[in-house]
């Protein structure tokens, strides 16, 4: 924070003098946009640096949590799957997630889809004698 006011008042002092604000920036070695934000900040007396990053955009809303939630409580037993819950949310249109997301929800919530065991396979039947195969070609010659 030291350094951006030295910085700026530098800049004050070399724009004072004559020189040309972006002229003054490159002798300095600070981009003209970033050193017009940094006056701009102080001119509105807000603090010099802030915790970089912010809220994410693409971040769940509290109504979307509470949708999956409901989705999960409706369609849990009968989807029995985080793929299942998130397709049927977007058929139905109640909420447009991912099935990593509805998963990420139900799990920080303490919630469970009931489980279901793969299905059996099934034993593979003979032939019956009467289906007679074609021989391959070049086979029994």
């Amino acid at each position: 924070m030291a350094v951006k006011r030295a910085l700026l008042g530098l800049l004050d002092g070399l724009t004072a003098g004559g020189w040309r604000f972006g002229r003054a920036c490159r002798l300095l070695g600070v981009q003209e946009r970033r050193a017009r934000y940094w006056q701009q900040r102080a001119e509105a007396g807000e603090p010099a640096d802030r915790r970089s990053g912010g809220r994410a955009v693409h971040g769940l809303c509290p109504e979307e949590v509470t949708a999956i939630l409901q989705l999960a409580a409706e369609w849990g037993e009968i989807d029995g799957s985080h793929r299942k819950l998130a397709h049927r949310g977007s058929y139905i249109g109640k909420v447009w997630v991912s099935a990593s997301t509805v998963l990420r929800v139900l799990l920080e919530h303490g919630l469970v889809l009931p489980y279901r065991p793969p299905r059996v396979r099934s034993v593979k039947r003979p032939w019956p004698d009467w289906v007679r195969l074609p021989a391959a070609p070049g086979v029994g010659l």
